[in-house]
């Protein structure tokens, strides 16, 4: 019971933290694409 709710919580803040870490990437790869529009 204990190890899955560790593992659960895990699973849940490395998909968090890779979420963002998309989000992030893709922010700047838009931001970069609208400066070379510019």
């Amino acid at each position: 019971m204990i190890t899955s709710l560790i593992a659960g919580f895990c699973v849940l803040l490395c998909s968090g933290f890779a979420n963002s870490y998309i989000s992030s990437l893709l922010i700047e790869e838009i931001t970069t694409d609208i400066g070379k529009n510019d």
